[in-house]
């Protein structure tokens, strides 16, 4: 959580977060997703909750905890690497081929 300033109470608790946040990697369940250059992540932490929003892959979601948030991350963009991006191209619609490209153009790898 380094990379975030959160808003603390008078009495020390977490109140709220709204940041953006590079990464050049994720991780999820032994799989290590690197990117060809930063992904912009916006992150914030309200009612108790993680949430993170990337616009380049059009993934959302919400975790109890910050880690959680990305390996929750991390986990769908797994699944659409190996749903969409590992697919070949006929067997996809026209929308499904562009976020195709769009993640191939974004994901250096997946290990």
């Amino acid at each position: 959580m380094d990379d975030v300033i959160p808003s603390r109470s008078s009495t020390g608790g977490l109140t709220a977060v709204s940041s953006s946040v590079d990464r050049r990697s994720l991780v999820s369940e032994g799989r290590r997703s690197t990117f060809a250059g930063d992904l912009r992540v916006d992150l914030r932490f309200e009612d108790g909750l993680w949430c993170y929003e990337c616009s380049e892959l059009h993934l959302a979601g919400c975790a109890d905890s910050y880690e959680a948030a990305f390996e929750r991350l991390a986990l769908e963009l797994a699944f659409l690497w190996d749903d969409i991006a590992a697919e070949t191209d006929d067997e996809l619609h026209p929308s499904g081929l562009r976020l195709k490209r769009s993640l191939r153009g974004l994901v250096a790898s997946v290990d």
